[in-house]
């Protein structure tokens, strides 16, 4: 019997806030229309395939007035009530093979239903084991007697079922469905989408799961409108394999001799092979993300499957279909400065080093791009798009009576997705993997630089992260190169934003908060559309540097003696990671917060040689503090722009970025000479006038633990990525 409902999990919770979100609710019908057809029947097809069904199932009798015969309503558990759901999916694949008007167009079966009571997932996203009741398995992996396998490979499973015979369980029941489709599409590069059930008591829901949205079906009773669960059946089992969610463009081809499954790409007419498991793929309870998956590949002769020669890196993502391509924002960055070469640079603009060409200096801090493009199949760009909904999303969440779940205020505007591909020359390791300190600071110094090439050509990056930071070992040494560009837009173009785009913990503070701190006599207001600037592309860039620090602390100093010392610098490295914590103002708002974590560093890092030079290199906030002061104390662009706060761009002076440059490439320089003699180098890193001038005045008063600046009216928390082109 079902125990009483248990209290949800802050991570379940946290998940059913993910669904509630990103769900849309269809009617029975609209969803059938858009996620269950079998696109070689047509509708009249489909309308005289389920009537033969239902009446052949009648015929035997397993379908009676108002309820499946087989099903036994009174059983006390969920394995003896839907046990014999099997054989009446068994019963209709039958029934579809036989069916004389138009098995030719049906074919024969893609998948098989095996019902496999309490089998359990371990899932690589949830903290507990997923069960599922059924599995919809290809019948390519199907062996054995009968054709059953209970042990099929996750790839090989195509959708998901969960039962419960009672509602006690009904957040649960939701909860598991959707954890096992995060987990396959997690675990599976060649999906696209899935399709799954849910059955609590007398009612049936489906779910679509795909990259821009979540569908839920409004539920139905199974036994008084079998037609629904009848076509349901039929898809899953005769549809083809892109119609299930499988990409036509991903091979499997083998499994490596470390036990990695390697795939192969293919895009229009190239193909790329993978070579070992992902360099980085997006570890997230949520679907509804743009699912980036990176990969070491080689590009293969299409008629003999050959190596072409050099190791390249393909990106395989889902962008919002209104965002550019990666390659189409590089050029128009590069033309922009070629502009700038045309007309000349001003002396105290021209970067530091630069041999007079500053798009084709430029290049060396970007990423070289060798094909980037939408995939495509069936003719078609392969996009997730979103129906429109018969009811609103809060219809679904009260029908599923989550009490310990709070209904979100403002509900986000979903938005179709594209898959692409970005395939890139340089094989390059993220800057927060670097194992020494020396190259990590050349690193840092050489972001400043290309960050300042894209303030010369008036773009702003938006989501600068240690992720999107990479270190190349060219044949001059290490160069960084600055990578996914999907969000960076022009400076000058006239947009709202509604929403915050970037990867948190590396946020700018006043981005984050949607606040400016430090605007002379005026009060820091939330404003429901914020611009983000160049010093908020810096500040990320810093904040990298922090958590650089606070990741890698030196292992070669006494454990016993600093075990304190290290307890504090991972709660503090925790408390740095949150968006708007006390740790984070307090680098730019109140230093008195930020001390504990800045002398907890200290603590561990002055016991080794060198460690002084790193911790001091914390002051390049300083700077930062001085570029926002010497800002936001002039006069904006546009200031009743949909109360959005712009400066012109002449005021992100060249002097900070080379300070910043200069300090930064100075650790570089004394940790490389020699690991001893760090003494006072306060006077030669990120000396700067305006930043010491500036740090003379106190900034803002910074908010308390838990307090927020004031909203204005009208103020909506966004949770997706959104932005309106005007």
């Amino acid at each position: 019997m079902d125990s009483p409902r248990r209290p949800l999990s802050d991570q379940v919770k946290i998940l059913n806030k993910k669904i509630l979100h990103n769900s849309v609710t269809l009617s029975t019908t609209a969803f059938t229309d858009n996620h269950l057809a079998i696109h070689r029947l047509t509708e009249t097809d489909n309308q005289d395939l389920v009537s033969h069904v239902i009446s052949k199932l009648q015929e035997s009798r397993l379908l009676r007035k108002r309820r499946w015969a087989k099903i036994r309503v009174d059983a006390m558990t969920e394995d003896a009530r839907f046990a014999h759901l099997q054989s009446i999916a068994d019963k209709i694949h039958e029934i579809c093979l036989s069916w004389d008007a138009g098995k030719d167009k049906l074919g024969g079966a893609t998948a098989r239903m095996i019902s496999n009571p309490g089998r359990t997932m371990n899932s690589a996203l949830l903290e507990k084991p997923v069960e599922t009741n059924a599995q919809f398995v290809l019948v390519s992996s199907l062996t054995g007697e009968g054709g059953r396998r209970d042990d099929a490979p996750l790839e090989d499973i195509s959708s998901v079922a969960r039962f419960r015979k009672s509602y006690d369980y009904h957040p649960d029941t939701q909860i598991d469905i959707v954890a096992a489709a995060s987990h396959i599409l997690y675990s599976d590069p060649a999906r696209r989408s899935m399709t799954a059930f849910t059955i609590v008591g007398k009612t049936m829901t489906f779910f679509h799961f795909s990259r821009s949205h979540i569908a839920v079906s409004s539920p139905f009773d199974y036994h008084t409108e079998p037609e629904h669960l009848i076509r349901f059946l039929i898809f899953m089992m005769f549809a083809s394999r892109e119609e299930l969610g499988y990409d036509p463009t991903i091979t499997r081809v083998r499994v490596d001799a470390y036990g990695y499954t390697q795939y192969r790409f293919h895009i229009g007419a190239k193909i790329y092979q993978t070579l070992g498991r992902p360099l980085a793929q997006l570890k997230n309870l949520d679907v509804v993300t743009h699912a980036p998956r990176v990969w070491t590949v080689t590009e293969l002769e299409p008629e003999t499957m050959a190596r072409r020669g050099k190791r390249m890196v393909l990106k395989d993502f889902w962008p919002l279909s209104i965002v550019k391509g990666e390659l189409e924002i590089q050029t128009a960055i590069f033309d922009a400065l070629r502009d700038l070469d045309k007309v000349g640079v001003p002396a105290d603009e021209c970067p530091l080093g630069t041999t007079g060409l500053l798009a084709e200096d430029a290049k060396k801090f970007f990423l070289t791009i060798a094909l980037d493009a939408a995939v495509e199949f069936n003719g078609a760009v392969d996009m997730a798009l979103v129906p429109e909904s018969d009811f609103s999303m809060m219809t679904y969440s009260a029908s599923y009576d989550c009490k310990d779940i709070e209904a979100p205020k403002d509900l986000p505007k979903l938005q179709a997705k594209t898959h692409r591909r970005v395939v890139f020359e340089e094989e390059c390791c993220c800057i927060s993997r670097l194992s020494g300190y020396a190259t990590f600071a050349l690193g840092m110094a050489q972001l400043i630089q290309g960050l300042y090439y894209m303030r010369l050509a008036r773009f702003t990056h938006h989501d600068v992260s240690s992720g999107n930071c990479l270190m190349y070992p060219s044949a001059n040494g290490w160069q960084l190169k600055i990578s996914d560009l999907e969000y960076a837009r022009p400076y000058d173009a006239r947009f709202t934003e509604k929403s915050i785009i970037g990867t948190p913990g590396y946020m700018a503070v006043e981005y984050a908060s949607r606040s400016h701190y430090f605007i002379p006599n005026e009060k820091a207001i939330r404003k429901p559309f914020f611009r983000h600037n160049f010093a908020h592309d810096l500040e990320a860039a810093l904040w990298i540097y922090v958590r650089f620090l606070f990741d890698n602390v030196p292992d070669c100093v006494n454990a016993a003696e600093t075990a304190q010392i290290r307890r504090d610098v991972q709660y503090y490295r925790d408390q740095l990671k949150k968006d708007g914590s006390p740790e984070r103002r307090g680098f730019l708002l109140d230093y008195n917060n930020a001390r504990p974590a800045v002398d907890a560093l200290t603590a561990l890092y002055g016991r080794v040689p060198g460690g002084s030079v790193l911790v001091e290199g914390l002051r390049c906030f300083d700077v930062l503090i001085g570029l926002y002061r010497d800002v936001e104390a002039t006069e904006p662009l546009d200031p009743d722009f949909r109360s959005l706060t712009r400066w012109d761009s002449k005021f992100f002076q060249r002097g900070y970025y080379q300070c910043l440059h200069n300090g930064f490439l100075a650790i570089h320089q004394r940790l490389s000479e020699s690991r001893v003699g760090y003494k006072a180098v306060r006077d030669v890193i990120f000396e700067f006038d305006a930043a010491q001038a500036a740090a003379q005045h106190p900034p803002k008063r910074a908010f308390q633990d838990g307090e927020e600046p004031e909203e204005e009216e009208g103020v909506r928390k966004k949770q997706c990525a959104h932005v309106e082109a005007e």
